[in-house]
């Protein structure tokens, strides 16, 4: 057993006493306590390689879109607006909330074109305390980094986020391509 070695007289600080055969006697309650953790601890290794498995092919599905968009030559960033692990600031309150949290995109990190999270804080609030004028500010609060060097929690959160950011780009790319026809017409009358 993992936790065989653990022993002790429960609410004391008296070590335990070892019993004729040299082992460490403990009382039935811990002896259930220890077999319920050696479970607990079974049942979550399966989970976990579970997890390292699914992660790994999640990688892999970031990957290949970095490398399809890559190939596009797109040149054009985008940012998703949703927040992902999002955390109110303590201390907001009355009028004024403050959010920090990640917000997926596609941005050139580095000298790369990389499917990317960053660091976002958002102020929501009323202006002058109006019900009828809401604002909400959103400034990057840490740097951007690939996806793929984000941990784990924020990697399967933006898994769900991936469609809205192509989404994104694919109507930002729409708009660039109207702006530049636009400005062909004023250059060729």
């Amino acid at each position: 057993m993992l936790l065989s070695g653990l022993g002790g007289n429960p609410g004391t600080a008296m070590p335990a006493e070892a019993g004729p055969t040299g082992r460490i006697a403990r009382p039935p309650d811990v002896e259930e306590s220890m077999t319920s953790i050696e479970s607990s601890l079974d049942r979550l290794a399966g989970v976990a390689g579970r997890l390292n498995t699914e992660t790994d092919a999640l990688n892999l599905v970031i990957e290949a879109v970095e490398r399809r968009l890559d190939s596009m030559n797109l040149g054009i960033s985008y940012w998703d607006d949703a927040l992902l692990e999002p955390e109110e600031d303590a201390g907001t309150g009355g009028d004024l909330r403050i959010t920090r949290g990640w917000v997926l995109g596609y941005h050139k990190v580095g000298d790369e074109w990389r499917v990317a999270v960053k660091g976002v804080r958002v102020e929501e609030g009323y202006f002058e305390n109006d019900l009828n004028c809401p604002y909400r500010n959103i400034s990057t609060d840490k740097d951007p980094v690939p996806l793929l060097r984000a941990s784990r929690s924020i990697r399967v959160q933006a898994a769900g986020r991936v469609q809205a950011v192509l989404d994104g780009l694919a109507e930002r790319g729409r708009a660039y391509v109207a702006t530049i026809g636009n400005a062909k017409k004023l250059v060729s009358e």
